[in-house]
């Protein structure tokens, strides 16, 4: 295991949080291989500018947040700008406009870890006076570099946004805006093209654009952001839509279908070549895939991404939808036995006679009948309580986790500490 300590101890406190980590997660990643080889397969597509999708699909606690996070840590590390959105009543896919506003208001880089609209702006302009000032012999404060700067930036963006001419607009007053050192009004422009409300006036006028980013346009702005992703030195965008299965619980069937209908037209666009360079994927329980609420409902959808046996015992990894399989106890000791190695890069040997594996099993077996059974309820709680007792170990050379076990489990088990999920199953 390769790990600065400064990483371990990232991972250990998300963990000891009862989050999941936004780096090395490859460190304790089990059973994650074949899923992980088919999507780094279709990255590699997508960095020669194809689109693609992948649906996930899995049972609460099978583990589909972290495979889409270390799908995004991957991408990161291959070039890509990736964005992780989660579907919910606040960003609900029937308005793909609000969808858009939280792809670019996550948006990160290998550089830029969150809010990296305005970096990768900057990034595909500089690259733009870099070309112009080699091959046309035009100096950094040469005036004429302003103006022909400009007229790149709308001569680039016309093939890729003919329908929608806003973006080059408003990257082109942004980019003034820039140069003359008007960096309020080139914020504003930036929250225009990221999908924001109730932008002033000035910033409009200057762009020449009235309203707001529709419905409509939302697809040729993915597809500008890609090529300029690309364009800059980037391998595309990569998108993850995580707990589609939200959509299901929408009362009203013409706001459930929109949302589905949403996803199909993404499904299409990249299939057919209109969102090269993106990759989407999407995660959701089986209700999302199976139910007449869902997926079904769209049979256009459902024909494209249909499973015929979601317990095929020889799986296609490489088929639009996937089986995340949910987790067992010899999964879960594993995942314990390698976060306790990243415990010890953190923070240095633990007594092991007192962090042993018999606490790992323990542990495991007291969680798992707290949860009526339900091993794949109890990972997140494992990993929380068991970091935990490694604190108390290293804290305390007196204290052993295994007398008071029983205790220390019920007492970390409050309705504070748990999600609505684990409420569920869990008994007091």
């Amino acid at each position: 295991m390769v790990l600065t300590k400064h990483t371990a101890r990232d991972i250990v406190d998300a963990l000891r949080n009862g989050t999941v980590p936004r780096a090395g997660l490859h460190e304790y990643a089990v059973g994650l291989e074949q899923h992980m080889r088919a999507m780094e397969e279709q990255l590699e597509r997508v960095s020669t500018g194809r689109g693609q999708v992948k649906f996930v699909r899995g049972e609460y606690g099978a583990g589909k947040t972290f495979l889409t996070h270390l799908l995004l840590e991957t991408a990161l590390k291959k070039g890509f700008v990736v964005s992780n959105v989660v579907i919910s009543k606040d960003t609900p896919l029937h308005k793909l406009n609000e969808v858009y506003h939280e792809i670019v208001a996550n948006l990160s880089t290998p550089r830029e870890k969150t809010t990296a609209l305005r970096g990768l702006l900057d990034r595909w302009t500089h690259r733009i006076e870099e070309r112009l000032m080699r091959l046309e012999g035009l100096e950094e404060n040469d005036p004429r570099l302003e103006h022909r700067t400009a007229e790149e930036i709308e001569e680039k963006l016309a093939s890729l946004a003919a329908e929608h001419s806003a973006f080059s607009a408003v990257l082109r007053a942004y980019y003034l805006a820039n140069v003359r050192g008007d960096y309020a009004l080139a914020q504003q422009l930036v929250g225009w093209l990221s999908g924001e409300k109730n932008i002033g006036m000035r910033a409009k006028r200057e762009a020449g654009i009235k309203g707001e980013i529709g419905q409509t346009m939302v697809f040729s702005f993915l597809r500008v952001l890609a090529a300029m992703a690309q364009q800059s030195g980037r391998a595309g965008l990569v998108v993850v839509m995580d707990e589609v299965e939200t959509i299901t619980r929408i009362p009203r069937r013409d706001t459930r279908e929109q949302g589905l209908q949403n996803i199909r037209e993404i499904v299409d666009a990249a299939d057919e070549g209109r969102l090269p360079g993106c990759y989407f994927v999407f995660t959701g329980t089986p209700a999302f895939y199976d139910d007449r609420t869902g997926v079904p409902a769209v049979r256009p959808l459902n024909e494209r991404i249909r499973l015929e046996d979601p317990n095929d015992p020889f799986p296609n990894y490489s088929q639009a939808q996937v089986v995340l399989r949910a987790f067992n106890r010899e999964k879960l000791l594993i995942v314990g036995e390698r976060v306790r190695e990243i415990y010890e890069i953190a923070y240095g040997p633990l007594d092991r006679s007192r962090a042993s594996d018999r606490l790992l099993q323990s542990l495991a077996d007291r969680l798992t009948a707290k949860f009526g059974g339900h091993v794949e309820v109890v990972p997140r709680q494992f990993l929380r309580q068991l970091l935990d007792a490694f604190d108390r170990v290293r804290f305390y050379d007196e204290y052993n986790p295994l007398s008071d076990l029983d205790e220390d489990v019920s007492q970390q088990l409050t309705h504070a500490t748990l999600t609505e999920v684990e409420e569920d199953y869990v008994t007091f």
